[in-house]
């Protein structure tokens, strides 16, 4: 990353000497042929030191101008980004960078021509020399925003893209884990066992197996749900467990219903129980409890405490980077995960 910085870094200052070099050419180039073909004047000693003092003049007034224009647009990327603040960031840029180019290139003028010129009246001439600075730095600007735009389009193009094959393949990994042998063997397992024991308990838990399947495959597809929909699947993937778990599983789910209208990507709360009960130790001597609420900040909370296994079952490569993903593709902003010496909590923005 430092090495592609650093590279970057050296590509910019090759394109600010070639920038500045070239506008330090083409102005003597044009007051060379405007001597010769306006005024008629043949090349002469003293022609040359002029030309040359051009060039000179022009290097320095624009190795200032360039400077000051490129970083008082970097400063406002900072304080009024184009993506937040576009046509504010418009007309302030236009108006600051005007500003001072004029404050310069009048410095800059009146110096030149006072000391080394050494001209009885420089105004006139300082006063041109800040009408060309005006052009040449608003044209300079133009062009360096224009390509600046054009590289975070493209770079946000190529994120966008990326994030959404994520997305996609999120949900392919989910509907993978949900019918892998590992699930139905679980389910199934757990079914034979309580069919001869309740009836009525077996039917529930078909019930509640088919809302599972159901939910996936309805909501698959879908970038947000509401969070009483998710709410209603994750409460009969948590039925199956207890089932599978017994006592060992303690859930508690505290959600005030202002917040059922809220949005969430589907399968979150899944994703993040699957997890705790994948990597912690369920057990009568250590019971897993899961709490699900919604804290002072208005943010989803998973909790359970911590209780790690010491080895893990195979990952089915849906993790809490990629549920961040997900978060940050739909609603630009990642997921926050706290571990301390007896928990394991993972918040979530709520749309």
């Amino acid at each position: 990353m430092k090495y592609k910085a650093k590279i970057k870094q050296q590509n910019s200052t090759k394109a600010s000497l070639l920038v500045i070099l070239i506008i330090a050419i083409v102005v003597p180039l044009y007051y060379t042929l405007d001597t010769y073909f306006t005024k008629g004047e043949s090349p002469s000693l003293g022609w040359l030191n002029s030309i040359f003092k051009t060039f000179v003049f022009t290097a320095i007034i624009s190795t200032v101008l360039y400077t000051a224009s490129i970083g008082t647009t970097k400063l406002l990327e900072k304080v009024l980004p184009w993506q937040k603040y576009g046509r504010k960031r418009f007309f302030t840029e236009l108006v600051v960078v005007a500003l001072v180019t004029i404050l310069l290139s009048s410095a800059v003028g009146q110096i030149w021509y006072n000391y080394v010129e050494a001209c009885e009246n420089p105004t006139p001439i300082v006063f041109k020399v800040v009408i060309i600075s005006l052009i040449v730095t608003t044209i300079v600007t133009a062009i360096y925003e224009a390509v600046y735009l054009l590289s975070q389009w493209n770079a946000a193009l190529i994120n966008t893209e990326k994030l959404k094959k994520e997305n996609l393949q999120s949900q392919f990994d989910s509907l993978k884990n949900q019918v892998n042998p590992h699930f139905l063997f679980n389910s199934l397992n757990t079914l034979a066992t309580i069919i001869p024991e309740d009836s009525d308990q077996a039917v529930q838990f078909v019930q509640k197996l088919s809302s599972v399947y159901r939910y996936l495959l309805q909501y698959k597809d879908n970038e947000t749900v509401d969070l009483k929909t998710e709410l209603d699947c994750i409460d009969a993937y948590f039925f199956l467990q207890q089932i599978r778990f017994g006592d060992n599983l303690h859930v508690h789910v505290n959600i005030p219903p202002s917040y059922y209208t809220k949005q969430i990507p589907p399968l979150t709360l899944q994703i993040l129980v699957e997890n705790a009960i994948k990597h912690n130790i369920i057990s009568l001597q250590k019971p897993l409890t899961v709490e699900i609420y919604v804290d002072d900040a208005q943010m989803l909370v998973t909790r359970n405490n911590l209780q790690k296994k010491k080895s893990v079952e195979s990952s089915t490569k849906i993790g809490l980077q990629n549920l961040m993903n997900r978060f940050e593709y739909i609603y630009g902003q990642g997921i926050d995960i706290f571990e301390t010496e007896t928990d394991f909590i993972v918040k979530v923005p709520l749309g």
